[in-house]
């Protein structure tokens, strides 16, 4: 009966539209769906994939929150690099989609790891830890490679006998069941850019619709027949994910910052040529470095929107997705505003500016002439 009514005060949010002003992925995916019954009729909306394009659209409300805690976890990482903790951090954008934790608990049939807080993706860092770890032992310490990067390896020892034991890098950065190493993999956090919604660019946005097609259902549920070409498949409707994320380790060593580089080197390596979540197999979870390239010429005038707003550090993006820095007087701005500057330089993907005074008539702000 409970079951019922909550099924029915749901369906009410759909009636009345109210799923239109969602702001929270993740409270849209658990707790939002109206029905688990498939449609019958020809013109029947399919009630999960209803939901799951609901969710999409929810990602882009989550912007004017999320982005000013992005910008407090920054300027955490550079608070710890000055504070004595190592921290190597840099962005990497996904190459095709990305879905992590697609086996967890879900109302649906598939699961996707979501901030609890934000509602927006990231990536673990236990998984960015347990990728990193495999790759470090297969192929840093695989065939041909360095031995000290391996889990566990035959080693000559002292007394000139061979031993087994893990290698002493691969033991500093990940540990062992009789000790902790001494990087920390932080979860990484999607880009606050990568949210957004454009109707003229389809491909824009954080989470899109997917779907799989098991071929032979009742084979891999343990039916008694083999798999043929008869089979039919079933479409199972997903949401994965696209955008760049912010990767960051740490090293609890202050004289640790090669250790940390190694660890994010190592990291990027694995996320580049192995993947992270699930479905890698067919390509999923690749991610490559986030490469913007500067369009603009020193002299330009244009608009940039604020990406970074700290007391010691101002940050802004560009419309070709670059950053810029920039130089002299630095008033107060929030994150979001978008203002006038004037290229100083350019430099493959970073632009240094000058804030322009905001325009006293119309059109002053294009106005070239001098």
């Amino acid at each position: 009966m409970m079951a019922a009514a909550c099924r029915k005060a749901v369906g009410g949010l759909w009636d009345h539209s109210a799923m239109g002003a969602a702001s929270h992925p993740g409270l849209v995916l658990s707790r939002c769906l109206r029905s688990q019954e498939k449609p019958s009729g020809p013109n029947k909306q399919d009630p999960k994939r209803e939901l799951l394009r609901c969710a999409c659209r929810a990602m882009a409300a989550t912007h004017d929150v999320y982005a000013p805690a992005f910008s407090r976890w920054l300027a955490q990482l550079d608070a710890w690099n000055e504070g004595g903790v190592p921290t190597a951090h840099r962005e990497y954008k996904v190459a095709g989609r990305l879905i992590v934790g697609l086996g967890i608990a879900s109302v649906l049939e598939t699961g996707i790891r979501l901030h609890h807080t934000y509602g927006v993706p990231l990536i673990p860092g236990s998984v960015l830890k347990g990728l990193t770890a495999h790759y470090c032992d297969q192929v840093r310490g695989g065939t041909g490679g360095d031995p000290e990067f391996k889990l566990s390896g035959e080693f000559l020892g002292e007394d000139g006998q061979m031993q087994t034991r893990p290698g002493k890098h691969y033991e500093a950065l990940f540990g062992t069941q009789k000790g902790a190493g001494h990087i920390i993999f932080h979860d990484a956090w999607i880009t606050p850019r990568s949210l957004s919604l454009d109707p003229n660019k389809p491909n824009s946005g954080a989470l899109h619709l997917d779907v799989m097609t098991p071929h032979h259902p009742n084979y891999y549920s343990g039916g008694p027949s083999a798999p043929t070409d008869f089979d039919d498949p079933t479409p199972i409707p997903f949401v994965s994910v696209k955008g760049t994320f912010h990767l960051a380790v740490s090293c609890d060593d202050p004289g640790g910052a090669g250790w940390a580089k190694l660890a994010l080197d190592l990291l990027c390596e694995a996320l580049q040529h192995w993947g992270a979540g699930g479905k890698t197999s067919s390509g999923y979870g690749r991610l490559a470095p986030d490469r913007a390239e500067c369009t603009l010429g020193a002299g330009q005038r244009t608009t940039m929107a604020v990406e970074i707003a700290e007391p010691t550090r101002l940050v802004l993006r560009a419309e070709d997705d670059c950053i810029a820095v920039v130089s002299g007087d630095r008033p107060h701005l929030v994150v979001g505003q978008v203002v006038d500057v004037t290229i100083i330089s350019a430099r493959r993907d970073r632009y240094v500016v000058a804030l322009r005074p905001p325009s006293t008539a119309p059109g002053e702000a294009n106005d070239d002439r001098d």
